[in-house]
């Protein structure tokens, strides 16, 4: 320090004074001399103004350290470093400049050794998906997941990219093969068995839900079993589930399954009952359930209830027309004999 104060213009002696702040991480001290001792040079000197930069990137100066590395790549391209552009990319995310860290990001992704590649190929893709770039994003990962074949994460990876791009069939693929490689969360699993569902799968949606039901039971998740089984018309095997695992359930969602599958299995009468139960709680599902237990009360012959279940059902704007069209039809036939 004495040798700086005496020769201000000595820019050994302020190289020298930064090496002791930054050794001791004084590293905004440190940044500010390595900028003297580079301003005071024949500015030929790119190591101290890249350690400027660096010193003020670890001091949290991130203003400061990116004026300093956009120098020190204007003026002596052919001193960057992979490390200096790793140091530059960093304080351009930390301080919310992501668009302008996209060409650091890209050269680092494929350029750095094999060890430190991946971080950067993950950090580059975050940013794409960050900043809505879905075509680059997708590239990316497809990219990555197809020279990476057996790394799980970048499958997974794909998938989501896929997904928020909304290309569910895609992402299915990507979920699969990443099934493949690792086991699966239990969010993932249920991703997994939703895709089949939504994609009209309902075989492998139901060997999903399942495994999850076996694991942690829920109410969505049994809900989706047995549409899954309905696709496949197993009205017997769904309500074997329904027994199995919701036996005493109140839920009207699961109710209103129940005795949908009774009425496809032809048990009208307690599929009736079912749906009584359900129209009586005056839920969301309230109407339709009087709509139903009155066909399923005009299918076993309770006409009397058939005819109440309809003239309740005919109140609601949405089944109006069906109920009282059942209703007419009912009451003529009820004539006839």
């Amino acid at each position: 320090h004495p040798a700086a104060t005496r020769a201000p213009d000595m820019a050994a002696a302020w190289q020298n004074l930064a090496k002791a702040h930054y050794e001791q991480a004084h590293y905004a001290e440190a940044a500010r001399c390595f900028e003297a001792a580079y301003e005071r040079s024949d500015q030929s000197n790119a190591e101290a103004l890249g350690f400027s930069a660096l010193s003020a990137h670890m001091a949290g100066q991130h203003a400061a350290a990116i004026r300093a590395f956009q120098r020190l790549f204007d003026h002596h391209p052919k001193a960057v470093t992979l490390t200096w552009k790793a140091n530059f990319a960093q304080a351009l995310l930390e301080s919310d400049q992501p668009r302008r860290a996209l060409p650091l990001l890209r050269d680092l992704a494929t350029r750095s050794p094999m060890e430190n590649r991946a971080k950067w190929q993950e950090i580059l893709l975050f940013q794409y998906i960050q900043l809505n770039m879905h075509e680059k994003a997708q590239a990316l990962a497809k990219r990555l997941a197809y020279s990476q074949c057996t790394t799980a994460k970048w499958w997974k990876a794909l998938a989501q990219v896929q997904l928020a791009a909304g290309h569910e069939q895609q992402a299915l693929v990507a979920l699969t093969i990443y099934s493949y490689l690792t086991p699966l969360s239990t969010e993932e699993k249920k991703l997994l068995a939703d895709l089949s569902l939504q994609l009209d799968l309902p075989r492998p949606a139901i060997r999903g839900y399942l495994d999850l039901m076996n694991a942690h039971p829920e109410a969505s998740v049994l809900r989706n079993l047995i549409i899954a089984c309905q696709r496949l018309e197993e009205y017997e095997t769904a309500l074997g589930y329904l027994n199995r695992f919701a036996a005493n359930t109140r839920s009207t969602d699961l109710l209103m399954l129940k005795a949908d599958l009774l009425y496809a299995l032809k048990r009208f009468g307690d599929a009736e009952s079912v749906y009584h139960r359900i129209a009586r709680q005056n839920g969301p599902h309230a109407a339709r359930a009087w709509l139903m237990a009155g066909y399923a009360a005009w299918q076993h012959n309770d006409l009397e209830f058939g005819k109440t279940a309809f003239k309740v059902a005919a109140k609601n704007s949405r089944h109006r027309k069906a109920a009282q069209l059942a209703l007419r039809q009912m009451m003529e036939k009820g004539n006839a004999r």
